[in-house]
């Protein structure tokens, strides 16, 4: 420790200012150090609110994500059924022109054809 460091330390503890000079610079230091914990302390808090916030983050995006994929597999559910229902009206219709068309086919073979 130089000289100037323990001047500093036995004005603040033993009243031996050095001059006005000193005494403003050892109650600036005293100052410093009364803050910087207060300030470690806001610091430390606003990281655990930023882990916090990123944590909810996290868990509203994977409640997202799941809700997207249900979606999704209820979309693909209604397509399954609609193309279903589209592949049984397809077939009826078939069944019908078919029947339709030998229908036809058998009145042209009786030799009366529908006017």
């Amino acid at each position: 420790m130089d000289h100037h460091d323990g001047h500093c330390i036995g004005s603040i503890y033993d009243g031996r200012a050095g001059g006005q000079g000193d005494f403003e610079r050892d109650e600036h230091l005293l100052q410093d150090g009364r803050r910087h914990p207060v300030i470690m302390m806001s610091q430390n808090r606003q990281q655990d609110i930023d882990r916090k916030a990123a944590e909810n983050d996290y868990r509203i995006n994977v409640k997202a994500e799941l809700e997207i994929e249900l979606l999704h597999e209820k979309i693909d559910q209604l397509r399954e059924r609609e193309v279903l229902e589209l592949t049984e009206a397809v077939r009826m219709l078939t069944e019908l022109l078919e029947q339709s068309a030998s229908g036809a086919r058998e009145s042209d073979a009786e030799g009366g054809r529908p006017s």
